[in-house]
């Protein structure tokens, strides 16, 4: 069983500009504890899932392009819903939070009924512009098209054409090694040439991988009794050193002489490129420089770095740690000189690409999380271009010396990977995800509705007696009480496609009232009568006493109801369109959302009507 969790109504349609403006209002709540989850900032996936589902069925947005199985998975949905939404730009928001007064008013739950939702004007909601790749994507959507969806934000990717090229697949890896058994990847590091990957476990052992082939080139046992081990390779040589950051304690492997070997003593814990700049990290607060400043690490800010990435040109290091920010720190002077705001507890590690424009940064992005998300930025651009969580842990990430490589150290499940993940996001949808050639269609008109003969039809009928509205009525009663109207149709829906409908325990009750195109007799008793949610299209009565009725979103279209008496009555969010309301009294009716389009209401009494 599940419920909606936002509401969807089309508020305009420009084929020509590619462009739909949507409305999505927020229908389910915990009132008890006042939350919600908010509409979307600009999730493509969320506006693909509402595309699919409204064009589902015969229109190309639909199963034609998209199957079920698809739709229905949230990282297929994250990578390709940019193949059709090209930008969401948020408009507006509303209630969002609700007030204090707002709250007092809220349901836990909200259903669509004639397209319409309980309590809009309370609502939390937001509206958008919705741009597409094709306008065939939004062809089957009209102006006032609405409906309840079980959808969610799944972040889909968000690239700009100019990131595509710079930005890592971190989906698809070209190659996904395992040094070791079990939980054991501590470090790994690229050298400077980008020939070798060093590895290293927290069993001592060490791992050179050749990058060309992706095949090992050495394995030995090193530094066995180092107590907290760093890996760090000699500035412009094939040897990478393991240093022993309680003691000081150095050993050396050279890759080439596939030997252990000695080497001076490398400073620091991370170096720049050529070593001009070096720092130590993680036993105490902030970062410090070899022969230079201690950064983040005052008493006010008394920040724990655990990961620091220098760029290429080593103008720029980018540190992070027990603190949700990267810190973009200029070496040349130890001024913090940015940071890039993380929305988590705590960043677990940070990698900068060798050019400085882009962050790779592991994190929990939230308490509740299971797995680890890696997630990639532009620097200085608050989005995130694309995210994905390939495991429990990633404990560590390097870009490649060259930038085209992003490795990752990914734990999961017992077992410890490295995920070399290729940098470059293709700029063309699959030939099966593009969208069908020609134009659309021209819709078809619905066929207008003849008042003569709607009014013939109700004429040459026979006319509603009371016991058959009394009937009706009692029938219509058990309908909203077992779950009609807002009553709360419950329903069973994967990915937004409802599945089946359930109304309630004892939905077989009763039914929804149907008085279409019959003749209600000034004699009936009306007034007070509740028939909320009712069909009452084409309905005959003149001089009718309506007063104090319930009506709430009845479909009253194309009725003759001159003269009738409506003081007082329920009409919020009916549709009296077309309607004949000649010298009707209205006083004191609530209107509220009701659609009088049309409807003529010459003559007609409004004073103390809400709504107008």
């Amino acid at each position: 069983m599940s419920t909606d969790i936002f509401g969807a109504r089309v508020l305009g349609v420009d084929l020509d500009r590619r462009e739909v403006r949507f409305r999505v209002f927020v229908v389910y709540y915990e009132t008890a504890g006042r939350g919600y989850m908010p509409p979307p900032d600009r999730d493509r996936a969320f506006f693909l899932g509402l595309l699919w589902e409204s064009g589902r069925w015969d229109h190309p947005i639909g199963e034609a392009t998209i199957s079920v199985d698809q739709i229905l998975d949230a990282d297929w949905c994250a990578v390709n819903a940019r193949w059709f939404v090209e930008d969401v730009e948020c408009t507006a928001r509303r209630n969002d939070p609700p007030s204090a007064e707002g709250w007092e008013v809220l349901h836990d739950f909200y259903y669509e009924r004639a397209g319409r939702w309980e309590h809009e004007d309370h609502l939390v909601q937001a509206d958008y512009t919705v741009r597409v790749t094709s306008e065939r994507w939004i062809e089957h959507l009209d102006e006032g098209d609405a409906w309840g969806t079980t959808h969610y934000p799944l972040w889909a990717d968000d690239p700009r054409p100019e990131d595509l090229p710079h930005v890592p697949d971190l989906r698809n890896p070209a190659k996904v090694l395992e040094p070791f058994r079990g939980d054991q990847t501590k470090e790994l590091a690229f050298s400077d040439d980008g020939r070798y990957l060093a590895v290293y476990s927290y069993e001592a052992e060490l791992v050179v991988y050749e990058t060309a082939t992706w095949s090992e080139h050495g394995r030995e046992r090193i530094a066995a009794d180092f107590f907290s081990a760093r890996l760090m390779w000699v500035p412009g040589r094939p040897v990478v050193t393991i240093l022993d950051k309680e003691d000081g304690t150095q050993a050396a492997y050279d890759a080439d002489a596939r030997a252990v070997t000695s080497v001076p003593e490398e400073a620091g814990f991370a170096r720049s490129r050529t070593g001009r700049h070096r720092v130590e990290f993680g036993y105490q607060y902030g970062v410090r420089f070899i022969g230079g400043p201690t950064v983040l690490g005052s008493d006010e800010e008394g920040l724990t770095i655990e990961s620091v990435s220098f760029t290429e040109d080593e103008s720029r290091l980018f540190a992070a740690g027990m603190d949700p920010a990267v810190h973009v720190i200029d070496p040349a002077c130890g001024a913090v000189v940015g940071k890039q705001d993380e929305p988590c507890d705590r960043i677990w590690a940070v990698a900068v690409s060798p050019d400085g424009a882009f962050t790779a940064t592991s994190v929990f992005a939230h308490e509740r999380d299971a797995k680890q998300e890696v997630r990639i930025r532009r620097v200085g651009r608050p989005e995130i271009i694309t995210r994905h969580r390939p495991g429990e842990f990633v404990t560590c990430l390097e870009w490649s010396p060259d930038g085209r490589l992003l490795a990752a150290v990914v734990n999961d499940d017992g077992g410890s990977q490295v995920h070399i993940l290729p940098v470059g996001l293709p700029a063309e949808p699959p030939e099966a995800l593009r969208p069908p050639p020609g134009s659309p269609q021209p819709k078809e008109e619905a066929p207008e509705l003849d008042p003569d003969l709607m009014h013939d039809l109700a004429m040459s009928g026979d006319p509603v007696t009371q016991d058959e509205l009394d009937a009706v009525a009692r029938e219509h009663a058990r309908w909203v009480d077992s779950g009609g109207g807002f009553g709360g149709f419950e329903t069973f829906a994967v990915g937004g496609v409802v599945l089946a409908v359930y109304q309630g325990p004892s939905g077989k009750e009763g039914a929804q009232a149907e008085l279409r195109n019959r003749l209600l007799p000034s004699d009936l008793d009306l007034r007070g009568v509740a028939l909320p949610w009712a069909v009452l299209t084409g309905i005959v009565g003149e001089s009718l006493d309506l007063s104090g009725a319930d009506l709430r979103g009845a479909t009253i279209t194309d009725a003759r109801l001159s003269q009738a008496r409506l003081r007082g009555t329920n009409l919020r969010d009916a549709d009296l369109s077309r309607s004949d309301l000649r010298n009707a009294d209205l006083s004191g009716a609530d209107l509220t959302g009701t659609d009088l389009e049309n409807a003529d209401l010459t003559g007609a009494r409004l004073d103390g009507a809400k709504g107008i």
